[in-house]
């Protein structure tokens, strides 16, 4: 699962991208095109569906059991280790 959140990491692929540029440096806007296309939230909400963590429902996005269980893992991890915000 650690590895899960470093590999997904959009701050962490920032960091990579920025590293990789010429004089570790790109454009705000750049980077902010980057990622809300290649981020989006269709994307976002199929890699969910696809893993089993949710399913659609009438209500909309309704998450399974397999996601509960995840999203109550990292809850608790973010509590443990005082992880305000993510994503």
């Amino acid at each position: 699962m650690a590895f899960g959140a470093l590999y997904k990491s959009v701050s962490l692929r920032m960091l990579g991208d920025l590293s990789k540029a010429a004089g570790w440096a790109l454009p705000e806007q750049e980077l902010l095109a980057r990622y809300i296309e290649e981020d989006s939230f269709g994307r976002r909400v199929a890699i969910v569906l696809k893993q089993g963590h949710a399913e659609r429902t009438a209500e909309g996005l309704t998450l399974s059991r397999k996601g509960h269980r995840i999203a109550a893992a990292i809850s608790r991890l973010q509590q443990a280790f005082a992880i305000r915000a993510s994503g």
